[in-house]
């Protein structure tokens, strides 16, 4: 099992959010969880083996909880994310975070 913490930026048409993602790796399974405007949600999904994964989740905002799908691209020490609600996309990027 690998866990993998990264410092993100998420690009929405209101400007940046920062926050935080927790990969972790199990074999073929991804769980952790997606932490952007102030809310911590858990992520589920699968790595396919070439540093891209696929995992869902929600995101709460004030108003509501979003669900998503998310399209992750794993490069040396940073991600690439499309990040895709029933409205909009948004691309996140990320670096990882070394503790």
């Amino acid at each position: 099992m690998k866990c993998t913490l990264y410092k993100i930026e998420m690009h929405t048409p209101l400007g940046k959010r920062t926050g935080q993602l927790l990969l972790i790796k199990d074999g073929t399974a991804v769980e952790g969880w997606l932490e952007v405007l102030s809310n911590r949600d858990p992520i589920h999904g699968t790595w396919n083996g070439n540093d891209i994964c696929e995992f869902h989740g929600y995101i709460n905002s004030l108003i509501r909880k979003i669900p998503f799908t998310a399209l992750c691209q794993k490069k040396m020490d940073s991600v690439e994310i499309e990040l895709t609600t029933e409205d909009n996309v948004f691309i996140v990027y990320g670096r990882e975070i070394l503790e």
